[in-house]
């Protein structure tokens, strides 16, 4: 009676932890799935198929390297039968799901055997890390392309890592040396404290160091040294020192776009000019300050650039008219380009002008003389003027013919009738013939 009592709990107790690890199996967030020795699948769980997007009946059987990228199957090939000696793997595979977008995808595994010791099946458990390698390939683009120098440093200030983007030195010479190694030897007592402040406070730290180049000369660099930590602890620090001195790459690029603008500045054929506006105390723009001016400015205007810069318009033309100020002042207030023509008495020319906002108070402007194109069009509306007055001349000359031609015409059609009438009263006897 006790043996069936005892028998009847432990089928209670199976009972229950086969569904307390069927409820774990399919409601487990991980995804899971077993192989077969040759590699096919016989089993997966839900969140298997909500990575892939299969069913069930789709992959129960097929063989996994079915969903492996192409240039993977290989790989699978060749560390399948290792996996199964070893008993366990961590790694990860380029998989390909449904509906055919790339995947990255975490093993972790181990070998299922029988009570012989005999393999039964392999048991892994997936995580997709698509994402986490994504950011981590982008971060590695970044600070290998990055014009600032990276360093990762343990609490002793080795040097585990540094990227290679404009390093003066070597990176396989740097890595596994001392921070110390590569500073002057005013600063190593300063270096080690600061890195064991980071250590030891899980804080930031800025700070600005002097380092001479390969050459000997002296370069600025602002550094920020940052605590990566894990679980409370500090595995490791990221220095980040930016040359404030113009790295010589930056510096001839800005040589090369230096060069470029002031060719383009002193050849362009339009003029080109910076101003500041300038308010009164309503915040009204009432004159404009000359900041910068090309070659074309003073051969559009007149004015010579080595007496107009930081000088008035007005102090040039003291009668400008209003619109010029109110325009720019309205560009300078709104941020908003404008275009515009129009004419400036001081100078008796008109030109078409493009205006747009700089920073604060300042604005530049592009422009260009139109007078002769203003004068022919001028020209060309007073010849129209003239063409049409001809034309209600000549309009109205011909209606006056036309009414004329016809008068003439009734006249002649009047004096006919009247000469047939005398004609026949002038015939001989014709007279006497109605006696």
């Amino acid at each position: 009676m006790i043996s069936k009592i005892e028998s009847k709990d432990s089928r209670t107790n199976f009972s229950l932890n086969e569904d307390f690890f069927k409820e774990l199996y399919e409601n487990a967030p991980l995804a899971y799935q077993s192989l077969d020795g040759q590699g096919n699948l016989i089993e997966v769980n839900p969140a298997w198929l909500e990575i892939f997007g299969y069913s069930k009946k789709e992959v129960i059987g097929r063989w996994f390297g079915d969903f492996l990228a192409e240039d993977q199957v290989k790989i699978f090939r060749e560390r399948f039968p290792k996996f199964k000696e070893s008993g366990k793997a961590h790694v990860e595979f380029d998989m390909i799901r449904k509906d055919g977008k790339d995947v990255m995808i975490e093993f972790v595994g181990k070998i299922g055997f029988d009570k012989h010791g005999n393999f039964r099946q392999t048991h892994c458990i997936l995580k997709d890390v698509t994402s986490e390698r994504q950011s981590e390939k982008m971060i590695k683009i970044l600070t290998e392309n990055t014009e600032a120098y990276l360093y990762a440093l343990d609490k002793n200030g080795i040097i585990k890592y540094a990227n290679k983007t404009m390093h003066p030195i070597e990176r396989d010479k740097i890595i596994g040396t001392k921070v110390t190694d590569w500073v002057p030897k005013i600063y190593h007592e300063y270096s080690l404290s600061v890195i064991k402040e980071v250590f030891e406070k899980k804080i930031i730290k800025k700070f600005g160091i002097m380092l001479p180049d390969e050459k000997g000369i002296d370069h600025a660099y602002h550094c920020i040294l940052t605590p990566i930590i894990n679980n409370d602890i500090v595995d490791e620090c990221i220095l980040t020192a930016i040359d404030i001195t113009e790295p010589k790459s930056l510096r001839r690029a800005l040589d090369i776009t230096e060069e470029k603008y002031k060719k383009l500045f002193d050849q362009m054929p339009t003029g080109l000019s910076i101003q500041e506006m300038i308010f009164d105390a309503d915040r009204k723009p009432i004159d404009y300050r000359f900041l910068e001016l090309n070659p074309a400015f003073e051969k559009l205007t007149g004015i010579k650039i080595s007496e107009a810069l930081g000088k008035r318009v007005k102090e040039f033309i003291p009668n400008l008219e209003k619109y010029w100020t109110d325009n720019y002042g309205k560009v300078v207030l709104t941020g908003e380009p404008m275009d515009f023509e129009d004419y400036l008495s001081g100078l008796n020319k008109y030109f078409e002008v493009r205006a747009f906002h700089i920073e604060k108070n300042i604005f530049a402007t592009i422009f260009q003389d139109i007078t002769s194109r203003r004068m022919i069009e001028k020209d060309i509306n007073k010849k129209n003027e003239e063409l049409e007055r001809f034309n209600k001349f000549y309009v109205d000359r011909e209606q006056k013919m036309v009414e004329l031609k016809k008068r003439i015409k009734e006249l002649e059609e009047s004096l006919g009738s009247n000469q047939s009438a005398v004609s026949r009263e002038d015939k001989p006897g014709g007279f006497f013939s109605r006696q």
